[in-house]
């Protein structure tokens, strides 16, 4: 029948962001209907076999690797559809699970795929292992765990069979690789869009949407980085040839870009964090 367990949640872990209400794994499912939904959130993660999934009024075939996201009160009925369908579930709640559902995306019940299966599954299965241990911080572990498996479930999972968000991502990796090569040197916008032979215009919607900015937004916060490591770990090496290292044309363009982020000069900066400027 697979192993479950429920950990002790006391008033204290109730005022956790997240807690963990329940873990299943290795659950020979059978068959479920509620009609008024269940108490706290679910995640049942289809490990083997199919089963039927009715959500409202909307039914589902769900195979292995696929997950199943339940909110409160949401009415609900599966049953196997193979003899033998077995499921990993999580159940868990927290003052601040429905704000990180909605901020993430996943707003609604529904049927998840995943593209990393496996991972899904051994965070269950140590969630599991965390409760049975029954350690005296068990809970702000479990706590930890929750957050972490929601941030799983956001880079891992898509509503239907097109890319997850970690897919998507994985297909910037060759641009911002070319970012951090030559951030030194002068980037056209056509030189990123051919790293992964796509349009310019094309590269710059996977920016917004993948990374919530713009190509060369990046490449300035990617510049303005390196020149505050350089600000900081070389103190000897003036203004001016930070702003060369760090890839800008000018030492006043680099004072704008430091000012308009940091709201302060690179100067200004060093002696923040106790560092003597070099003259000149």
């Amino acid at each position: 029948m697979g192993a479950y367990t429920y950990p002790i949640v006391t008033e204290n872990v109730k005022k956790l962001p997240f807690y963990l209400v329940g873990v299943g794994c290795d659950w020979e499912q059978e068959e479920i209907d509620r009609p008024l939904g269940y108490p706290t959130h679910q995640w049942i993660h289809c490990v083997k076999g199919t089963g039927s999934v009715t959500i409202g009024e909307d039914s589902h075939i769900v195979e292995a690797g696929q997950g199943i996201l339940l909110f409160p009160g949401v009415r609900h009925r599966y049953h196997a559809t193979d003899d033998r369908w077995i499921v990993h579930w999580l159940t868990f709640d927290g003052v601040h699970v429905d704000n990180v559902l909605k901020s993430i995306g996943l707003e609604e019940s529904g049927i998840y795929w995943s593209s990393n299966s496996d991972l899904l599954e051994s965070k269950i299965r140590l969630a599991l292992s965390l409760v049975e241990a029954n350690r005296s911080f068990a809970g702000i572990d479990c706590s930890a765990l929750v957050y972490g498996f929601l941030l799983d479930l956001y880079k891992y999972t898509h509503r239907t069979a097109d890319e997850t968000l970690h897919l998507k991502q994985s297909r910037l990796d060759p641009v911002l690789a070319y970012i951090a090569e030559h951030y030194r040197e002068p980037i056209s916008i056509e030189d990123l869009a051919a790293c992964i032979d796509i349009t310019p215009q094309y590269l710059c919607q996977l920016f917004r949407e993948l990374l919530h900015t713009r190509p060369f937004e990046y490449v300035n916060q990617f510049r303005l980085n390196k020149g505050k490591e350089i600000l900081l770990t070389s103190p000897e090496t003036r203004i001016s040839e930070v702003a060369r290292l760090a890839g800008y044309s000018s030492e006043s363009y680099f004072g704008s870009i430091f000012r308009k982020h940091e709201g302060l000069s690179p100067s200004r900066f060093r002696k923040l964090h106790g560092i003597k400027d070099t003259p000149g």
